[in-house]
């Protein structure tokens, strides 16, 4: 039988083997390998991860009681919704649980690697039991893998999973770029995500709930004072501010100078330029004509001497007595 191996981006399913079980049934697009002797391994420069399920599938999947079940502590996702558990909880009732939640062996516990809100809801329903694919990793695969479930099922919110990155760099010893491959994002993506963590905890929260983008935050980050900071944050969530306006606003707190100039009119002579040589062609002098960017403007004209300066004014219906 062909062995496949798979980056750890490409989807849990490329990740975790088993054969077929009687009435279990994979979403499409999260479909587990039926290939039960598939093995992944990654290497680094570090140490050579490799995530192994036995030949026999059958004797990773079996039936745990929910209490030997405790809690990924490397779980990304800091907030589950009760509603979703609920809604969860209800489509488990109606058409029973249609994938296998997975899990690895701890002492004489089983710590989830993936499927946490299914756990939560046969919780909710009062059942013992709960179907378990039980795999083998380490600490640092079951944290990534925690990590790629959730981004891959529904998605963390920006701040969730620029912890579970800084996670995999702090608490593993890894490089960013050797995060990046291991969950298939690129370097800089990873980076980025991680810098969101400078912000204060109030911008978190407008970040966490959507109130302002991953654009805005990134934008925010060019002011220092984390009181300006958050000042400019607050009003950007409150007034709607696009990505463009709140890179205007840090641009003018960071060169005050702009602010001092902008309320000082620029003239120019080229809008009216064609009015001004049609103006000499008529009044025979010298026109000039000037305008701001508002369109606002003033008008010269060359005169020579006093009587000629009369002329004009004349000209112009205002008569010198």
């Amino acid at each position: 039988m062909a062995k496949v191996s798979s980056r750890l981006g490409r989807g849990l399913g490329s990740i975790i083997a088993g054969g077929t079980v009687s009435k279990i049934e994979t979403p499409p697009g999260e479909q587990i390998n039926q290939e039960a002797n598939e093995t992944f391994s990654q290497s680094n420069d570090m140490e050579k991860e490799s995530l192994v399920l036995d030949a026999d599938s059958n004797k990773n999947l079996i039936e745990v009681s929910l209490e030997l079940i405790i809690p990924n502590p490397y779980q990304p996702r800091r907030v589950i919704e009760p509603e979703a558990v609920r809604e969860l909880a209800s489509s488990i009732k109606s058409e029973g649980l249609l994938q296998p939640i997975v899990a690895r062996k701890v002492g004489d516990k089983f710590e989830l690697v993936a499927g946490e809100r299914r756990w939560r809801a046969h919780q909710l329903l009062g059942k013992n039991k709960i179907l378990v694919r039980v795999l083998n990793a380490t600490d640092l695969s079951s944290a990534s893998l925690s990590l790629i479930e959730n981004l891959q099922r529904e998605g963390l919110n920006p701040i969730e999973e620029a912890l579970g990155y800084h996670s995999l760099v702090n608490d593993f010893n890894l490089t960013q770029a050797d995060v990046a491959e291991k969950v298939g994002k690129s370097r800089t993506h990873i980076t980025n995500l991680i810098r969101l963590l400078q912000l204060d905890d109030e911008l978190k929260v407008y970040l966490s709930s959507n109130r302002i983008s991953v654009g805005h935050a990134k934008v925010l980050l060019g002011i220092d004072d984390f009181k300006l900071r958050n000042k400019i944050g607050k009003k950007a969530a409150e007034e709607g501010w696009t990505v463009r306006e709140c890179e205007k606003q840090v641009y003018l707190i960071n060169n005050p100078k702009e602010i001092l100039n902008s309320s000082k009119p620029t003239f120019s002579t080229k809008p009216f330029s064609n009015f001004a040589k049609l103006a000499e062609t008529s009044l025979k002098r010298g026109v000039s004509i000037k305008s701001n960017p508002t369109g606002d403007g003033k008008i010269s004209l060359n005169f020579s001497g006093e009587s000629d300066l009369v002329n004009i004014l004349e000209k112009l219906g205002v008569y010198i007595k």
